[in-house]
């Protein structure tokens, strides 16, 4: 039993058992009358000699005769899977080997075997403990005792400067920050991934997980206070070593072994009835086991059962705050010893290869639809969050949306469309940025208060090397300056109408973000036939809408000046709009080609599976590429360099409807930019989203525009109040909260629900950094389908009140 209970424990990731290339391996230490592991470490040899295989373990047991550690080498279906090769020399093995890295808390534990001097036998080696950063200026042990400065820590801290500075070299740029660290270096082969699972069967969510009165989609029972002294065989058992599945046959004769059950307070030995798996080898001892769910238990491997509840209670506790593996597992330790439990707590490895286990058979059916947006949204808020891990775990399989594969549509039409502005000319929207700032129609006295064209021209040509005679070109401006002079001899205050619209015309943001699609035909109506009706359908257009409003105040028709603006916008908004559909835009709804691809390798969930694939342009230069991390000269001042990644990946990019529940999310390999947005609602959406809240929202309309103007052309984009701070040079149109003081539709709208979800997601994202790819994205997936089921049932509270 203690050989195959050793042979689990590796398995399941409890146990270091490491090759260090050619004939030498690192083992953990194994208590042989206890059948737990130590915290110690050892070096074993595997040699020839003659027709004989000898092994030489350094553990306590190896020195009198053949240890767990040589008996598990000698079991033939597990040395292939370690990659020995016991016939090659040690000079094929390298002096100094880092085999073992703990990130999961501070400080990080570094393991090192280093061998020097003699021939490169077993003698020769010794163990090196790091405690501390990657810099080297952490505490340094040595197992050899031999004081300080001791020869071993002097070549390991060499050995670790030379590599932080290889890497260092060899950078991508996108490392290039001075996140630099040691775990690209040689690391050892580890042995048999974690093995198939016993359970089968799917698991239900948390019962505090669940809408109010709503039943679970699969019946499971709860755990017994305790579970019978023998687990019985049923029809669900099976061995999951075989492909398909091997199910229990009550024909064939059973045996019970032991194995234990970890509850919430205590661990129990009980019996376990199997049989014998017909179709793995004799030797590697598989067995068909109980699924156990109908006791509420988790069978992991037929040696370790764990009860439900003890599982969704890390669940639970790191939803809530943040709450590291190892230190949940040492507070269920504290627990155990509390309550006098008869065998401890497994370690933190073990209970975090038993969780990820457990959450891949949990249910995901629970729908993360919002019951007030329904399945697609019309108003969605996208933020990055950097819950990111390390570079060096990315894989190939990880397909965001942002990838056109060789199957998707070729805009080989699509271009830029230069000189989008409501006014085309650079030099004179920079005059009459100029006038604005220098307010001269504000600041004007009774006394001056009626211009003249003269007067302008005067002002102007003051104050910028332009002449006022450049306006001639945009005679609504004109008339509309003249206006201006004329309405102050009445009333002083009354141009403030125009520093809220000027502004918006003289911007550099496309006139499409003044005056969509949407607006451009709410606009036709209110010329054609201007009324009550008509006019309150402007407030998509605020800057009109204030010029507009300005006269229905004092019951004045529209001046001729007010007619010819709109009449212009509208123009210049058809213009743009056509240009860009020039490109072509025809979109089919095609199959997504990774659809039933896994979660853990694609990094990429929502709500609703992909229907379209992204198109490329190859016109466009740089168009699937990160964001450059430059300022964009005259344009927005904020850009993407300001999320460093410290040898991370890029995050996740998550989509929030307003009331804070998650339609989905995928991971970006490298840096945040404008293509996560544009590619996963291009993918994912039937119809584009009337309103699409972003940080960035300024540049990103023209780059959904640019590349799918008939797909878009009726969405508002705007950036949030809490990030419009940061937005200096942009316009006001470009903000939210312009809109949502004319809307009351867009003033309900809670800009802070992506930033709630956000702050929930920071509280995982130590824990994810120090994860694998599969493992990160599993643990995101599980919170914010955790989180999605709490905002449910929060809704669902709120609407029964009222």
């Amino acid at each position: 039993m203690g050989d195959e209970l050793f042979a689990l424990c590796i398995e399941a990731g409890g146990l270091g058992f490491y090759s260090l290339g050619g004939s030498l391996y690192v083992v953990q230490g194994w208590d042989e009358l206890r059948l737990t592991g130590k915290d110690t470490w050892y070096h074993l040899q595997e040699k020839h000699i003659g027709p004989d295989q000898v092994f030489i373990c350094q553990c306590p047991y190896g020195r009198q005769r053949a240890c767990v550690h040589a008996r598990f080498l000698i079991v033939s279906h597990y040395t292939p899977l370690l990659l020995a090769q016991p016939d090659t020399p040690f000079a094929a093995t390298k002096p100094v080997v880092l085999f073992q890295r703990e990130t999961h808390q501070e400080p990080h534990v570094s393991r090192f075997s280093v061998g020097m001097g003699g021939t490169g036998g077993i003698k020769h080696h010794v163990f090196i403990t790091y405690h501390g950063p990657d810099g080297g200026e952490g505490q340094w042990n040595c197992s050899c005792h031999a004081g300080d400065p001791c020869v071993h820590v002097t070549a390991t801290r060499t050995h670790l400067q030379a590599c932080l500075q290889m890497r260092a070299e060899h950078a991508s740029p996108e490392a290039a920050d001075g996140s630099a660290n040691i775990d690209s270096t040689v690391s050892p082969t580890r042995p048999p991934q974690l093995p198939p699972l016993v359970s089968h069967l799917p698991i239900a969510i948390p019962p505090w997980a669940l809408l109010p009165g709503e039943a679970p989609p699969h019946v499971t029972s709860l755990p017994p206070a305790c579970p019978p002294h023998t687990i019985p065989l049923m029809p669900s058992a099976s061995c999951g070593y075989h492909t398909p599945r091997k199910f229990y046959d009550p024909l064939m004769s059973s045996e019970s072994i032991p194995c234990t059950v970890y509850m919430l307070t205590c661990a129990q030995t009980h019996q376990l009835e199997v049989q014998a798996c017909p179709a793995c080898p004799l030797q590697a001892r598989h067995h068909v086991g109980p699924d156990a769910q109908d006791h509420g238990l988790f069978n992991f491997n037929n040696r370790i059962l764990v009860s439900h509840d003890l599982l969704d209670e890390y669940t639970s506790a790191y939803t809530l705050s943040e709450t590291p593996f190892t230190a949940w597992t040492q507070g269920v330790s504290h627990h155990y010893t509390t309550y006098g439990s008869s065998q401890p707590f497994m370690s933190d490895d073990t209970f975090r290869h038993v969780w990820f286990a457990f959450v891949s058979l949990q249910d995901d059916s629970c729908p993360g639809d919002c019951p007030l947006c329904g399945p697609s949204p019309a108003d969605t808020i996208w933020d990055g969050v950097t819950l990111a891990f390390n570079q060096k775990h990315l894989l190939p399989s990880l397909t965001p949306p942002t990838l056109s594969p060789p199957e998707s549509i070729s805009r080989t039409e699509t271009r830029h469309v230069s000189q989008q502005q409501c006014i085309p000319d650079k030099r004179v929207r920079s005059v009459l940025r100029h006038f604005i700032d220098l307010q001269g129609c504000m600041q004007a006295s009774p006394a001056t208060a009626h211009l003249s064209s003269s007067g302008v021209r005067m002002r102007v040509s003051t104050s910028s090397e332009l002449d006022y005679p450049d306006f001639i070109d945009f005679p609504p401006i004109t008339a509309l300056f003249m206006q201006v002079g004329l309405t102050l001899s009445h009333v002083c205050v009354s141009a403030s109408w125009a520093l809220k619209c000027l502004p918006q015309m003289s911007a550099e943001e496309s006139v499409l973000q003044v005056v969509n699609r949407r607006a451009q035909n709410d606009l036709l109506r209110s010329v054609t036939t201007p009324n009550e009706t008509t006019r309150t359908l402007l407030v998509l257009v605020p800057c009109v809408y204030s010029l507009v409003e300005h006269y229905a105040m004092h019951d004045d028709p529209y001046p001729l000046a007010v007619i010819a603006v709109i009449k212009w916008l509208l123009g210049r908004g058809h213009q743009t709009l056509a240009c860009l559909l020039e490109g072509g835009s025809s979109l089919s709804d095609v199959a997504w080609g990774n659809l039933d691809a896994d979660l853990q390798e694609t990094g990429c969930f929502y709500t609703q599976p992909p229907i379209r694939i992204r198109p490329s342009c190859p016109r466009l230069p740089h168009d699937t590429r990160p964001e450059p991390p430059e300022d964009r000269g005259g344009q927005c001042s904020k850009y993407y360099s300001t999320y460093k990644t410290q040898g991370l990946t890029g995050g996740i990019m998550c989509c929030w409807c307003t009331h804070s529940i998650c339609y989905g999310f995928h991971c970006i390999p490298h840096g945040e930019g404008r293509n996560d947005i544009f590619s996963a609602i291009l993918t994912c959406w039937p119809v584009a989203p009337k309103l699409v809240v972003y940080d960035f929202a300024c540049a990103l309309g023209p780059y959904c525009l640019t590349r799918e103007p008939e797909f878009f052309a009726d969405t508002l984009f705007a950036i949030d109040d809490f990030h419009a701070r940061g937005h200096t040079k942009c316009s006001p149109a470009s903000f939210l909260s312009t809109y949502a003081s004319l809307d009351p539709h867009l003033a309900k709208i809670n800009t802070s629900a992506a930033e709630c979800g956000n702050s929930g997601l920071h509280s995982i994202c130590k824990s994810v950094s120090y994860m694998s790819q599969s493992h990160a994205i599993v643990y995101t997936h599980v919170f914010i389908s955790i989180w999605n089921c709490l905002k449910r049932q929060r809704l669902a509270i709120s609407a029964s009140m009222e």
